[in-house]
């Protein structure tokens, strides 16, 4: 959305502001993102569908924002018509940035670490343990735990299968297959959710080093807990998870689906850049779908070199310094085995010989857009 219609239509609809600064933050799968007068953040929704969740995001934060230990967006300007360029919801901004993968690696500091798990954990808790009187649109009774990924598993068939790789879709079929068989011994109770608790939704502070509040509360429905630890892994891993865990006891019960919802993350990304026209997230979800596994399912093996080897069913390894090839991504099969293996080699910078360290970061090394959004490896 150009600027000058951005200061049109607060100007028209959200009278009082100063309007004398305007800067793009940002833009979203579902937004486009500006700050004005440095202290208001006014979101656009790009599609129809982004209307009805504003409109639903606002609702539910008059309903709950008071409820929550940390802070969370209250609408001061909503206008949610049917052309989507007059749509939009604006409130004052809330202090910080937010916490990336990469961040939270730089922290070192154990009691850091430990007193961000538990700001988030608190947050978790308290919202999932949200009284659902308070959301009468939200009825606990016509909740089905599976429908919803009964339907996006035809949905990935109809549409994604075509795209992906044939062990992709085994793997795929297999996941979604195992998770369905447990229905008759899954416990879901029912709560309210964020829907989208990945490291681009959660803002600290970066001198206090502490979470200063939680944004983007579209995606806040009724639904399984599980599903926003799920998120908090993908997004930060397992190490950080299970500082999370050691606070609430009752994410233990929940290990399983956890690992089943992060395993769902690309490839609900690949099915949105495909539906909604958006070629980056097609291309991002389905190289992850496409390359990788469960992140459980990975073994390493590293020597010094330029190139890194993946096996999509074992093992990943570097190649020897001698080897060197300029060419970004090959793909080749060879037979392991029992195994009928796909393997990639891709690029990777040359490190100094005193402080060569092994390439496992555990990211996609395929996707330019890890990070911003939760991931998975399936």
């Amino acid at each position: 959305m150009e600027e000058y219609r951005v200061l049109e239509t607060i100007r028209k609809h959200a009278q009082g502001l100063a309007l004398q600064s305007i800067e793009r933050t940002g833009s979203g799968q579902n937004n486009d993102i500006w700050i004005i007068d440095s202290a208001f953040i006014f979101r656009f929704p790009k599609y129809a569908e982004g209307i009805k969740q504003l409109e639903k995001e606002a609702e539910l934060l008059k309903r709950f924002a008071d409820r929550l230990p940390l802070k969370v967006p209250r609408p001061e300007y909503c206008v949610l018509e049917p052309a989507s360029g007059q749509a939009f919801m604006g409130y004052l901004r809330i202090d910080g940035v937010p916490l990336e993968a990469e961040q939270l690696e730089r922290l070192k500091d154990a009691a850091t670490l430990d007193r961000i798990a538990g700001q988030l954990a608190g947050f978790l808790k308290a919202l999932h343990g949200t009284d659902m009187g308070c959301c009468p649109d939200l009825s606990a009774s016509q909740y089905d735990p599976f429908q919803e990924w009964k339907e996006l598993y035809r949905r990935l068939q109809d549409k994604l299968y075509r795209f992906m790789i044939p062990e992709a879709r085994v793997r795929t079929n297999r996941h979604f297959e195992d998770f369905f068989a447990a229905k008759d011994h899954a416990r879901i109770v029912p709560s309210l959710i964020h829907g989208d608790f990945g490291g681009c939704n959660i803002l600290h502070d970066l001198a206090e080093r502490k979470v200063t509040g939680i944004i983007d509360i579209g995606s806040a429905q009724l639904g399984d807990a599980a599903i926003d630890y799920a998120a908090l892994y993908a997004s930060y891993g397992g190490g950080f998870f299970q500082r999370v865990m050691k606070l609430n006891s009752e994410i233990r019960d929940m290990t399983g689906r956890v690992r089943f919802y992060k395993g769902t993350f690309a490839l609900q990304e690949a099915l949105f850049g495909l539906e909604q026209g958006d070629d980056d997230a097609f291309r991002s979800g389905l190289a992850t779908v496409n390359e990788w596994l469960n992140e459980g399912s990975q073994e390493r093996i590293t020597a010094p070199g330029f190139f890194e080897i993946i096996i999509s069913e074992k093992i990943s390894l570097r190649t020897p310094d001698l080897l060197r090839i300029n060419l970004e991504v090959i793909e080749m099969r060879m037979f392991i085995g029992r195994s009928d293996a796909r393997l990639a080699v891709r690029e990777t910078p040359r490190p100094d010989s005193a402080s060569r360290q092994p390439w496992l970061d555990g990211k996609n090394p395929l996707s330019s857009r890890h990070g911003q959004l939760p991931k998975n490896y399936i």
